[in-house]
């Protein structure tokens, strides 16, 4: 089975220094491990007294190059105005700790985490680029180092950020760490207004539910792809249906390709819709995705020269590439996860890899992220991945089971162990850590009854506490891996008719309802009615709902049987 997943000075709120901080008097953070908030002491006899003892500690430190610091101030003082506490360090001041300044970081780091309120989280912003192997000075934040060692392949050195998250080096990350990868003020001036835009001018709509997957061929051989492509649909089918998930896939069998000469155009029209989550699932290279392979004839999966220019609408998602190298930082050029990081209306924050990365651990990767991102639901970018690597190294059940199962017939125990370890480090997020992602509000749904025949109806009770009056908008729908129209042959390449019946297929693979309804929201609430087709096929189904009042929305779903 092959396993690789490749193609053959300071403003207010912020001040700088060595370990200074914002809204503190503290002369050195790193050193002050006793730094508390206030208390209230209470002696043995008489009154009460309150004493002020010190600032809160740091939650959000900054690691900045010095041409980019004054600019990276602004930042904090962003995330100084939304109730943190931020510690800007200039890359001049690591170097004059002496040593590997790798290790200087993260000493500067394990002090801020041990003086932390552990009741918080913890941040970290690197801003600032680096070049593997490449000299270290003032202009770079240096990339930290480790070895992946395999039995069935040799040694590779994987570029890494994941040594600033992981302090005591035990595999299991301890805050959340990010990374802006400007060479320039310009650059991270346009990277806080991506940031303040997402955080602070929101609108309603399904934008803010949508999850927009699309994927290359695999390329492995029938039986592995084949299974790869179930354990994937099974991580899918797991999300829960709260959400709306499309899926655009560069397999000329599949109903969900699209044209091949407008694929690029349309996997580009989803991410301009905005959506929660943009997911690349394939191959890749540092600069570049796979082609389509289409008759023997290849076409552009995804142009990376129009990313740059990029202008979504709605929502700036958050994009995970899961391929090799989509973060790369070697060679003279952006790499693709940089390249959509920087487009100025493009993604608001990237998850990517430096090297070459294997299948396995990617599958698991792709399960434990969607799980985090759509059901823990953590208020932060930073928070979801570390929480989705915690996961790869903790997390038990019957799925990881079958996914150790499955490629255990290629691999042996130690290399999936040393697989899931090495890429924790592979895979690295470009942007800020603490951006707050912004969920729509959890929506109780309810339907009576839970099993229906054909034909029957069922009502529907929907509350979203906090919202006032506006619509609820009511769908049922397929289980995601259910195609419920009809799909049409597709002509061969000389018919006129082919691009039409692609596209047809396409939109009736995509769309999983079978019925909606709208109904009036009153004070949060909401009923209505669904009559369920006589001649819909017995199955699981789903109710989903996503109201709003204007200003706010929810969202939720409940299961439904079909059965006669």
């Amino acid at each position: 089975m092959a396993l690789v997943a490749c193609s053959p000075t300071a403003s207010d709120g912020v001040t700088d220094g060595p370990g200074t901080t914002s809204n503190t008097t503290t002369d050195d953070v790193v050193d002050a491990t006793t730094s508390t908030t206030g208390t209230t002491a209470v002696p043995t006899g008489g009154e009460s007294t309150t004493e002020e003892v010190g600032p809160p500690p740091v939650d959000y430190v900054i690691i900045a190059a010095d041409p980019l610091a004054d600019a990276a101030a602004g930042i904090g003082e962003h995330r100084s105005a939304g109730g943190h506490t931020v510690a800007l360090v200039r890359m001049s001041e690591i170097l004059a700790d002496g040593g590997d300044p790798v290790e200087a970081i993260r000493a500067r780091l394990r002090g801020y985490h041990a003086a932390r309120d552990p009741d918080r989280p913890m941040f970290a912003l690197l801003v600032g680029d680096a070049e593997p192997g490449g000299p270290v000075d003032a202009d770079t934040v240096p990339l930290g180092e480790v070895v992946q060692v395999l039995e069935v392949a040799p040694p590779m050195t994987i570029p890494t950020d994941n040594l600033y998250a992981d302090l005591d080096n035990d595999d299991i990350t301890d805050l959340a760490v990010g990374r802006i990868p400007a060479r320039d003020p310009a650059a991270v001036t346009a990277a806080l207004d991506k940031i303040v835009r997402h955080e602070q001018v929101r609108s309603v709509g399904p934008h803010n539910r949508r999850i927009n997957m699309f994927a290359s061929a695999l390329g492995q051989g029938a039986l592995v792809d084949s299974l790869v492509e179930k354990l994937v649909n099974t991580a899918v089918d797991e999300i829960p249906y709260d959400f709306d998930i499309t899926m655009t896939y560069g397999l000329q069998s599949s109903p969900y390709v699209y044209v091949p000469q407008q694929f690029s155009d349309k996997v580009v029209e989803r991410f301009m819709e905005g959506s929660l989550m943009v997911t690349y699932i394939g191959h890749g290279s540092a600069t570049s995705f796979p082609p389509l392979e289409w008759n023997n004839q290849l076409y552009p999966l995804l142009e990376v020269d129009a990313l740059a220019d990029l202008s979504i609408t709605g929502r700036s998602p958050i994009v995970t590439l899961i391929a090799c190298a989509m973060g790369s930082f070697a060679g003279p050029g952006d790499s693709v996860g940089a390249t959509l990081l920087a487009a100025p209306n493009g993604p608001v924050a990237v998850l990517s890899s430096t090297e070459l990365s294997y299948v396995y651990p990617n599958t698991i990767f792709i399960r434990e992220l969607g799980l985090v991102m759509t059901a823990e639901r953590p208020a932060t970018v930073g928070e979801a991945f570390l929480r989705a690597k915690q996961r790869v190294m903790t997390q038990v059940d019957g799925f990881r089971a079958q996914i150790d199962n499955a490629f255990g017939l290629s691999l042996s125990d130690a290399d999936m162990d040393a697989l899931r370890r090495s890429h924790l480090h592979l895979y690295t997020l470009f942007g800020d850590p603490a951006l707050v992602i912004g969920y729509p509000e959890p929506a109780t749904v309810s339907v009576a009854p839970a099993t229906v025949a054909p034909g029957g109806s069922v009502a529907v009770d929907i509350l979203a506490a906090n919202l006032g009056d506006g619509a609820a908008h009511v769908t049922l729908e397929t289980a995601r891996s259910k195609i419920l129209g009809e799909l049409v042959p597709v002509p061969p390449d000389d018919d006129p008719q082919r691009d039409a019946v692609i596209a047809a297929n396409y939109e009736v693979a995509n769309d999983k309802v079978v019925v909606d309804t709208e109904a009036a929201l009153v004070g949060g609430a909401a009923q209505a009615d669904l009559a369920v087709p006589a001649d819909l096929p017995p199955g699981r189904y789903y109710i989903k709902v996503r109201v709003d009042d204007g200003s706010a929305e929810a969202i939720g779903a409940v299961e439904l049987i079909v059965d006669d």
